[in-house]
């Protein structure tokens, strides 16, 4: 999920690129907030509010291996 949806602007290593770094997102938000900002977008980035519940949790417990 994160390599296909995430990586073009976050990079493939979470690291940052066009968006900002996951590594450093991740240590400073909790889980609601990263939950919504998967949900509803935050200025460049795009909403992914039709994605299941377990591909969120996926997506927040791999961001949460990155701390």
């Amino acid at each position: 999920l994160y390599a296909g949806a995430c990586s073009g602007c976050h990079g493939t290593d979470a690291s940052g690129g066009s968006g900002p770094s996951m590594v450093d997102a991740a240590g400073h938000h909790s889980d609601q907030e990263l939950l919504e900002t998967i949900l509803f977008g935050d200025r460049d980035m795009p909403a992914y509010a039709d994605w299941p519940d377990q591909d969120l949790a996926d997506v927040t417990g791999y961001l949460r291996s990155l701390e």
